[in-house]
Formats: structure tokens, C-alpha cells, sequence
């Protein structure tokens, strides 16, 4: 009797390396445990200006994040409800298993998968 497989998720990394590289895209994860991070001591989702206060950064480090999340995530303009999914399927504090354990992650429901995996090809075209 052969055994049924069940199909492997797609990971937080794979989803932003697709678009934008493997580099780019562990960048990427970073900014959205990062973004978390800020969120939590925050109380609150911050705005761009907050989180670069928070994290000491400046804007125009900030606006390369963003852009660089952006190129990953077409139609996002920042990381927020991608945090709220992943809080919402791994729990409040699933950013302290560090980026790369966040880079393991596999986004569940068939809405946020086809909310975050748009079907676009790496150089950023239409799939």
C-alpha cells in the first residue's frame, strides 16, 4: 500500500528567495522578525518612522528595507500582516526562534499562501 504524502509548505525564506535571491531574501526575514521584535516592545504595530527609532536605524536604511520586503512581497507595504499571520498560525512570540528559525517557517491556510505567494517569477514578472 503506498503511503500518502502530504505536500510540503512553502517556507517564510523560499517564498522571499523566489523573488528576490537567496541573499536578498534572508534580508528580508530578517526585517519581518526584526519588525516583530519592535511591534512587541512597542505595544503596538510601529510605523516605518517608529521602528527606525526603535531599532536606531535611519530612514534611509529603513526605506531599503522596506523596498527590498516590497520586491519580495508585491502588494505589501510593510511586513504587519505578514507578522499577523505567522502570530496567528505559530503563536504571539514565534520570532524568538531567531531568524533562521523564522526562515523555516511554512506559512499555513490556503489564504495566507495565496495572500504571500503570488505567482511571480524571480525576476519579478508575472508568473
Amino acid at each position: 500500500m503506498a503511503q500518502r504524502r502530504t505536500p510540503r509548505r512553502t517556507t517564510l525564506q523560499q517564498l522571499a528567495a523566489a523573488r528576490v535571491g537567496q541573499v536578498k531574501g534572508a534580508k528580508v526575514v530578517a526585517f519581518v522578525v526584526m519588525w516583530a521584535i519592535a511591534e512587541e516592545a512597542l505595544g503596538h504595530p510601529p510605523t516605518l518612522e517608529e521602528y527606525a527609532e526603535w531599532w536606531r536605524e535611519s530612514r534611509s536604511t529603513v526605506f531599503r528595507e522596506q523596498a527590498r520586503f516590497r520586491e519580495a512581497f508585491p502588494g505589501e507595504t510593510t511586513p504587519q500582516s505578514l507578522v499577523d499571520v505567522l502570530q496567528e498560525h505559530e503563536g504571539a512570540t514565534w520570532f524568538k526562534r531567531g531568524v533562521t528559525g523564522c526562515a523555516r517557517l511554512a506559512l499555513r491556510g490556503d489564504a495566507a499562501l495565496d495572500r504571500f505567494s503570488q505567482a511571480v517569477e524571480p525576476n519579478g514578472g508575472p508568473a
